[in-house]
């Protein structure tokens, strides 16, 4: 984890006028002329774009899932958290939190719950701390499923198993002490809050990413978080005027990644009222319906040149790639990059699925279309 800080040089080029001025985001010059592209293609076949809205928004609230079932498995997954959290070692102001999309309302109602045991000056590493947990799940943990408990070797090591509760088979994931990600979810959290359009679009995009197999990291593919922040990104820098601010920058106090994460704000408001006090300027806000942010996405998503370029959040910007990455993409508390593409070939077929995504909506603003796609395409 690192703390973000700014040098006077970062700061003072938030002045420059390729800057939004309230909202400090860099935006990329073509998504001016992208957006009145769309927007006029929305007036060819107004009653197709409101359909098309209309359907992302039914998707992005329901997933497949009914109310009912909705309820159901948010009420098993808090279930799930407290029986877990009984069951391992408690130390000296160790908590357990709930991370990832379950926690940001960026994801599907998916039956996975993603953890991170934080444990305050640790005595181990934290490979010895899942070993400990893991003995204590296997003999302890009643809604075990399987009776069995993974240890993954990864940069981030964690325990992968699954519980039956409720009837619902979740597959849990727990790490130790891996604090950028609780200050990830919080600040996606505060950007899902701050547009009520980040949301379905992020749950679409993932759905049809997964469905024609580019979100696959196990795979060499994108992997779900990736896909969010390219959202977050395009909401920032892809569209006129920009639908999201640099939140890291402009409130420090809550977002620099340096704070105790037991005392993480999730009630705090940030939203236009607060920008326009704060600045002493009047927010231009941004009213593209959802039909034409999809359609944006993908055209600047299959422009992106990414062979020379990458995506940094600290800066709110698209600048100059300055690593071997495949696509590079801010990691927001980390040093690496949070794609993971393998090879190429990969790159290319990722690039390929975007193109085609952009052609179909453009010339048939149809979801199911979009659906269609096959794997075989790619």
């Amino acid at each position: 984890m690192k703390v973000i800080e700014y040098s006077d040089e970062e700061a003072d080029s938030f002045a420059d006028d390729s800057y939004d001025p309230l909202f400090l985001v860099k935006g990329v010059e073509q998504s001016v002329d992208d957006m009145k592209e769309i927007a006029n293609l929305r007036k060819k076949d107004v009653e197709m774009f409101v359909k098309l809205d209309s359907d992302l928004l039914a998707f992005g609230n329901s997933y497949n899932f009914n109310s009912f079932e909705m309820s159901s498995i948010v009420d098993a997954k808090k279930e799930a958290f407290d029986q877990i959290a009984d069951v391992i070692p408690k130390y000296p102001d160790s908590d357990l939190y709930l991370i990832g999309s379950s926690k940001s309302g960026l994801g599907d109602l998916n039956l996975v719950i993603d953890l991170c045991w934080v444990i305050p000056d640790p005595v181990y590493l934290p490979s010895n701390y899942l070993g400990i947990a893991k003995k204590k799940l296997m003999d302890n943990l009643v809604c075990l499923k399987d009776d069995e408990v993974r240890a993954i070797k990864t940069r981030i090591p964690f325990l992968s198993f699954k519980v039956l509760v409720r009837g619902y088979c979740f597959s849990v994931n727990l790490s130790v002490n891996n604090t950028n990600a609780i200050y990830n979810t919080h600040l996606l959290y505060h950007y899902a809050k701050f547009d009520k359009r980040l949301a379905p679009l992020v749950k679409f995009l993932t759905y049809w990413g997964k469905k024609i197999g580019i979100i696959n990291s196990f795979d060499g593919f994108l992997n779900r978080y990736t896909v969010t922040l390219m959202v977050v990104h395009y909401f920032q820098c892809g569209v006129s005027p920009p639908i999201l601010p640099n939140l890291i920058f402009l409130y420090p106090e809550y977002f620099y990644g340096d704070g105790d994460v037991s005392e993480l704000d999730y009630e705090v408001e940030f939203d236009g009222k607060v920008f326009e006090d704060r600045m002493g300027l009047t927010v231009e806000k941004n009213y593209a319906p959802l039909g034409d942010l999809l359609i944006g996405f993908f055209w600047y998503f299959k422009n992106f040149q990414f062979d020379s370029h990458g995506i940094y959040f600290k800066m709110a910007c698209c600048g100059e790639k300055k690593t071997s990455d495949k696509f590079f993409i801010e990691d927001i508390y980390d040093d690496f990059s949070a794609c993971r593409i393998s090879s190429l070939d990969k790159l290319e077929r990722i690039k390929s699925a975007f193109h085609q995504a952009a052609s179909v909506l453009s010339a048939e603003p149809v979801l199911k279309n979009l659906l269609d796609m096959e794997k075989s395409i790619l």
